[in-house]
């Protein structure tokens, strides 16, 4: 990432954490027979997804204004930090994120640590972004993805599937 971020930059990075998540509850869609538990991993992707098209009207908005986060800013430099680890992981494809993680507990654990990822990366972008409307969009953002991990601590107390 350069010196200053970029709407653009920072957006992109938003928008591919969301397309990310939308893949691994797909998977652990994919792997879940009980129909229920399927259909809130599925409930849970098109969210992700429509995150997605949320972090891009952003996008297209603050950077139509010319915004950037100050090079100097701490929560800025907290971003980038948290967005490249973030990153770091993410880069690597599903097949090999799970390569190590062959229970649904694991793989549970997995998503429930990519949620924690991206309240604090939305927590960061919400104190970096300049306008209200945008913060307050980003703040009810960061309630669902609280509703995703609390969604996530009740698989893990069911009782696994026969």
């Amino acid at each position: 990432m350069s010196a200053e971020l970029t709407a653009e930059e920072v957006f992109e990075v938003a928008k591919r954490v969301e397309r990310l998540g939308a893949e691994l509850y797909t998977k652990l869609a994919e792997q879940t027979a009980d129909k229920d538990r399927r259909q809130q991993f599925l409930d849970l992707a098109k969210m992700e997804g429509e995150h997605e098209m949320v972090f891009d009207a952003m996008k297209h908005h603050l950077g139509k204004l010319g915004w950037a986060a100050p090079p100097d800013s701490p929560t800025a430099a907290l971003w980038e930090i948290v967005a490249d680890q973030m990153m770091a992981r993410l880069n690597l494809n599903l097949p090999s994120r799970f390569k190590n993680k062959t229970s649904r507990q694991d793989i549970i654990h997995e998503a429930m640590a990519f949620e924690k990822d991206t309240i604090i990366l939305l927590l960061a972008m919400a104190d970096m972004i300049p306008q209200t409307a945008s913060k307050k969009k980003i703040n009810e953002l960061v309630k669902e993805e609280l509703g995703h991990l609390l969604l996530l601590c009740s698989q893990l107390s069911k009782p696994a599937e026969a």
